[in-house]
């Protein structure tokens, strides 16, 4: 009995199967030891969503509640700041860059 390509293909997707499976087995059961070892169960962690989503919502509503409106210095800066980003940007423009912009 002859084996083919396709036959010696499968027998090594299984091999590598095989061996992934024992891998993750093993990392598994070294988590788990781990989680005992400081006093977590690892077939009983549970986190409450509720609460998680509470504490969520808490830290959303407490960062809204401390913004405030932009002030008239706020406005300002922002367009003194644009004006120097615009300056900068042709400033550091290459002409033989443009050139090629404009010929293209």
């Amino acid at each position: 009995m002859s084996f083919g390509f396709a036959d010696v293909l499968l027998f090594l997707l299984f091999g590598v199967m095989l061996l992934f499976f024992s891998h993750f087995q093993r990392i598994t059961l070294k988590f788990d030891e781990r989680l005992t070892a400081i006093g977590m169960p690892g077939d009983k962690i549970n986190f409450d969503i509720d609460a998680l989503k509470s504490e969520l919502l808490d830290i959303v509503e407490n960062t809204i509640e401390s913004l405030s409106p932009p002030s008239a210095f706020d406005h300002i800066a922002g367009a003194v700041s644009q004006y120097f980003q615009m300056r900068m940007m042709k400033e550091f423009q290459a002409p033989e860059l443009e050139e090629r912009i404009k010929e293209d």
